[in-house]
């Protein structure tokens, strides 16, 4: 084998090595590279105002959500402070979040200082349907590293001695140490009464 031709074989291995890495930052920054799944939500237990569940993939926990109340339900108050909590497998972050508070008429829900390093810019609002209200905040990035604490005012009529209301959410978990960006979805719906104490 010449010279020459040598040196353009080991150019051409350049190329394809270069091509390579490029297509590999390419998939790696705009995710085009990306495998999806559903994660199993396991039956909701309730306990006082606690109510909580765990993501499952192939019967193996990877997550889970609870939904705290408040034993502040007394007779003359009006909000109840509703925390949602979402922690999480180590190698995974929580990417976005979806939740939405709905009852037989529009529910009155207001959300509580958000806490962490800034957030990216969430969604909530009324949804134009009437169905309910939406919290939606995606890209969390280092804000879904670890667990994603969320606090929110339901109101509640003065007298009214218990509420019932429909929790829906959809999480989007993200695999970070695969090349191939595993998304992980969980989503469901559970019916949530509050009663006076």
């Amino acid at each position: 084998m010449n010279m020459s031709r040598r040196w353009w074989m080991i150019l051409a291995l350049i190329g394809v090595v270069a091509v390579a890495s490029g297509l590999l930052v390419l998939a790696w920054s705009s995710q085009l590279i990306v495998s999806s799944s559903y994660l199993q939500v396991s039956g909701w237990t309730q306990d006082n105002f606690q109510c909580s569940a765990e993501f499952l993939d192939h019967n193996a926990t990877v997550g889970g959500i609870t939904i705290i109340g408040s034993n502040l339900v007394t007779l003359g108050a009006t909000e109840i402070p509703v925390t949602v909590s979402i922690w999480h497998n180590w190698g995974t972050d929580v990417k976005s979040v979806e939740l939405i508070f709905s009852t037989d008429g529009i529910p009155n829900v207001a959300l509580a200082v958000l806490e962490g390093s800034p957030w990216p810019t969430v969604q909530f609002h009324r949804m134009s349907d009437g169905t309910g209200v939406l919290f939606y905040a995606g890209g969390l990035g280092s804000m879904g590293m670890g667990t994603v604490t969320i606090g929110f005012f339901i109101e509640m009529d003065y007298g009214q001695q218990s509420m019932n209301y429909n929790f829906y959410f959809k999480l989007i978990l993200q695999n970070g140490a695969s090349f191939t960006f595993s998304n992980q979805v969980a989503a469901t719906q559970v019916s949530i009464q509050y009663s006076r104490a």
